[in-house]
């Protein structure tokens, strides 16, 4: 429990690795880190300073005989009961387990998308000849596509070219990807990837693609595809799925 000494508000978790959760409390460029969340706790500590709060155990939990999975919905159980019974105000979600600042309300998803819309939006009336090469993979404008459109009318490849895709001379020539590859590279790219609490009975976020969780979560996508079909616990709190459990 953390606990801000001139207020009295706290915030409660927990860990299976106590010592770790702690180590990642006391790194700066994690609590600061927006990528892993906007933590209403992490805020407060860059806030008003470590030597502003102190730190309890209110409860440890013996959980050797246990599985790595029952072992955190116990703890999670317990976490739950001291949630609920002394009401931290520093827990802004009121579920253990729940990634505290991912909630978006809906009154700051309007402001985010207002702010990226017309003149607010940083890409607002930029031209194509100011992109520099590494802005690949932007969504085009209407307009932009015209442009792309017309100044590639009349172009047509030489025979020479053209002699340069055909047959051998492809670079894919001969290619014959395993259907396990094939697997990885749809779901990289478009599998919906699906973050369920512990107990698998919460929703808490939706990824359009394994590549999109990977970037959220600071994993590769090699590791987001495993735990995605191996019904692991993933980072201490979390299991993956691509499918609606």
């Amino acid at each position: 429990m953390w606990e801000h000494k001139d207020t009295g508000k706290f915030y409660i978790g927990s860990s299976i690795n106590l010592s770790n959760r702690l180590r990642d409390y006391y790194k700066v460029s994690i609590i600061s880190n927006k990528n892993k969340g906007n933590s209403y706790i992490y805020n407060a500590i860059l806030q008003h300073g470590y030597s502003n709060f102190s730190v309890s155990i209110l409860e440890y939990i013996d959980v050797s005989n246990l599985s790595r999975f029952d072992a955190r919905k116990l703890i999670l159980e317990i976490e739950q009961k001291h949630i609920d019974n002394l009401k931290p105000s520093y827990n802004l979600l009121k579920t253990a387990g729940s990634p505290l600042g991912h909630k978006q309300s809906e009154e700051s998803k309007l402001i985010r998308s207002i702010k990226m819309t017309g003149e607010a939006n940083p890409m607002y009336k930029v031209s194509i000849k100011d992109l520099p090469r590494g802005m690949l993979g932007l969504i085009h404008t209407e307009e932009s596509k015209a442009k792309i459109s017309e100044s590639r009318k009349g172009q047509k490849r030489s025979e020479e070219t053209n002699a340069k895709f055909k047959g051998e001379n492809n670079v894919m020539y001969g290619r014959n990807h395993l259907a396990e590859s094939k697997l990885k590279m749809s779901m990289a790219k478009g599998t919906t990837i699906y973050v369920y609490t512990l107990d698998k009975s919460n929703l808490i976020n939706t990824f359009p693609s394994a590549n999109k969780a990977a970037e959220y979560f600071n994993r590769s996508i090699q590791t987001i595809l495993n735990y995605s079909i191996s019904d692991k616990i993933f980072k201490e709190n979390f299991i993956l799925s691509r499918v609606i459990l």
